[in-house]
Formats: structure tokens, sequence, C-alpha cells
């Protein structure tokens, strides 16, 4: 297999996978710890496997991000199980608005009127959410997706200076 059908294989793979999280989450009937940890171990043995010739550093920053990932990981489970599964991954995916928020503490960007003009019409789009299901259990598992979607801000902030470093186009102003 050519490296080009080989890279489109494991996209396809890999969207197949990421998209059927939320109905495989709901379909599975166990806690959802243990949801989530299976989900770990076997991302951990895919990701070892593909990884195997790297060498880790267990520097602060990858601690960091392994942190974040897993309150990411088990906070999307729970909301998943306790709201809708597109509720979930909706509000997983808020984390840009929690990037551009933090971005000014954690590594000293400014945040531009356009940025602020997204996340306010992006916040008056969250509110449907809360409008939709007005059960303890939905409400509850809302907030786990927030909360999931905040740790996924927190999950990229450990390898910014990396990824600078890896992507400088994504960080260079366009003109």
């Amino acid at each position: 297999m050519t490296k080009k059908r080989k890279a489109i294989f494991y996209m396809a793979l890999a969207a197949i996978l990421w998209s059927s999280g939320g109905f495989l989450i709901k379909g599975i009937d166990w806690h959802p710890m243990s949801i989530a940890g299976g989900r770990s171990l076997l991302a951990s043995l895919i990701i070892g496997f593909a990884f195997r010739k790297e060498k880790l550093s267990f520097s602060k920053s990858q601690w960091a991000g392994a942190a974040a990932y897993c309150a990411c990981v088990t906070l999307f489970v729970v909301a998943t199980k306790l709201t809708t599964a597109a509720n979930a991954i909706l509000l997983q995916y808020t984390a840009p608005i929690y990037v551009a928020l933090l971005s000014g503490w954690l590594i000293g960007e400014t945040v531009n009127r356009r940025d602020w003009l997204t996340i306010f019409l992006v916040c008056c789009g969250m509110l449907f959410f809360f409008l939709d299901k007005i059960t303890a259990g939905g409400i509850l598992g809302n907030i786990f997706a927030i909360g999931s979607g905040i740790t996924f801000a927190l999950f990229i902030y450990p390898f910014y200076a990396h990824a600078k470093r890896w992507f400088p186009l994504w960080f260079s102003p366009i003109r």
C-alpha cells in the first residue's frame, strides 16, 4: 500500500472511530468510569504502538497534557451517559472558547474583538443546550460536557510551544 493510500485509510478509520464514540458509549451498559477506562486502555495500546520509537521525557508538560486529556475523556464519557451524545460532543467542542479565554493568562496572548464576538455568539448558542432538556441528568450531563471542553482546551496548552515549532504556518499572521 502506498503512503498516500495508507494515510487515507488511517484518516478514514480515525474518522469512523471518532464519530462512533457517542453512539458506542450510549450502547454499552457499563458505568461511565469503566467505559472511560476501557477507552483509555485501548487508546494507550494504539498510541504506544504508533509511537513505540519515541522516547518519553516525562516532562511537566507531558504530565499536564496527560492529566488534562484524562479528565477530558472521563468527563466526556460521563456527559454522554447523562445527556444526549450530540450535546456532549458539541459542548466538548466549545474548547476553542476556553483556549481564547485562557490564552492571556496562560500564554500571554491577547484576544481581539472578532474573537470576543465569536465567543459571545457561541455562548448564546450554548444556552439552547440547557433549554432542550430540563432534567437534572440532562443539565448535569451538559455541565460535564462543558468541563470536557475546558479540559480539552487545557490539553492544548502543554503542547503549544511544540506546535508553534512543528506548524509555523498555523501561527503566522495571514496578510
